[in-house]
């Protein structure tokens, strides 16, 4: 999702924008080896035969709700349980955790990775009602005709010459007047640094310069390796069109769920084609996707002889796994920071681009705009 900051950026670097088609509003799950379509309004959220009416219930009785949370931290589990009845967390805000973080409930923090829902049942009691609060922020799903790798495309044709590529840093040092990094082939100064490091590496370049605490924080943060299915599939007239679809855990398979890209962004692709990608992560994923052909045929309503090309790659250390306090961790980081110093990378405010163009300031004296 695109807001003001990935806007600007985009104008700027003058790139071609594709915006996502009315099919990305009709989202699926899959539950009892069926595709179930999410509800997107209160009278479809009341049909739906995914939840039980104690369920439903449950999320009306927030709505209405004044319990504020005392506490400033616990995982998603706990969170969602301690505000919704159990199949919620189990249909609804499961999947979509394993779908986006790669991740168990039971580990996350819900405060680190669902930051404007906490504060909402923190400050007002709902979680909905922040919900409904956050979705009326200006945002659009944008990509673009080539994927993503045209924002590092314009970026790099906008910085022309001052990109030094295959320079890996040794070291950086604070200078009176700037910063110093060290590579194979020399020195770079610079009067600001933006370090987008992975978390252990920015610990290790940065060990002179930090505390212990900051040190060990950055060292422990976990990331989980993830698995990427592409797939292309000849389309048949009966084909549903949608967003894609999720599969919760309790359904006893790894396939974590289908992105359906060519569906989203019709002008990327061949009208009579669907472009899917699938996803397994950590330590369910297959050796051989392959198998889970018959499956995921089920789940798009398309026979397997349709399947005209397979390919998957495995991403090592992929996402972040965002632990208890870790928002306060982050803070506590940036609050230490030397002047001058910024990070940026998806293991500080969230997975997402977004979060990662949103806010890169290092601590309240370098602050020249709020979040």
């Amino acid at each position: 999702m695109a807001g003001k900051d990935w806007l600007d950026l985009v104008r700027d670097l003058k790139l071609p924008l594709l915006h996502s088609s009315a099919q990305n509003r009709r989202r699926f799950l899959w539950v009892n080896n069926q595709r179930h379509q999410l509800p997107t309004n209160p009278a479809a959220f009341l049909a739906t035969r995914l939840l039980s009416f104690d369920a439903k219930m449950s999320v009306f009785k927030d709505l209405l709700a004044a319990r504020s949370l005392a506490r400033d931290d616990g995982t998603i589990a706990e969170f969602i349980s301690t505000v919704f009845h159990p199949e919620i967390l189990e249909k609804f805000v499961q999947p979509f955790v394993s779908g986006i973080f790669a991740g168990n409930v039971d580990e996350l923090s819900a405060a680190a990775c669902f930051p404007k829902l906490w504060d909402a049942k923190k400050e007002s009691g709902s979680v909905i009602r922040g919900l409904l609060k956050s979705k009326r922020d200006r945002t659009t799903m944008i990509s673009f005709p080539l994927g993503l790798e045209e924002i590092v495309k314009g970026l790099s044709h906008e910085l022309g010459a001052s990109i030094y590529l295959q320079h890996p840093s040794l070291s950086v040092q604070k200078e009176a007047r700037g910063w110093c990094v060290q590579s194979p082939y020399g020195l770079h100064r610079f009067s600001s640094l933006v370090m987008a490091t992975p978390s252990s590496p920015t610990a290790s370049l940065l060990a002179s310069l930090l505390d212990e605490e900051s040190t060990d924080f950055l060292k422990v943060i976990r990331y989980e390796d993830v698995m990427v299915w592409n797939t292309i599939f000849k389309k048949e007239a009966s084909f549903q069109s949608g967003f894609g679809c999720l599969v919760p855990r309790s359904e006893g398979t790894a396939l974590l769920g289908s992105l359906w890209s060519s569906e989203v962004f019709p002008g990327r692709g061949d009208a009579h084609y669907l472009v899917s990608s699938q996803f397994f992560s950590g330590s369910r994923i297959p050796s051989r996707p392959e198998e889970f052909i018959p499956l995921l045929c089920k789940i798009l309503g398309l026979p397997e002889k349709s399947l005209i090309h397979s390919e998957a790659r495995r991403y090592e250390k992929a996402i972040p796994q965002l632990a208890l306090f870790h928002r306060q961790k982050v803070e506590a980081l940036r609050s230490k920071l030397p002047q001058g110093l910024f990070l940026a990378g998806n293991y500080l405010d969230g997975v997402g681009l977004s979060n990662c163009l949103l806010y890169t300031s290092p601590s309240p004296r370098d602050r020249t705009r709020s979040r």
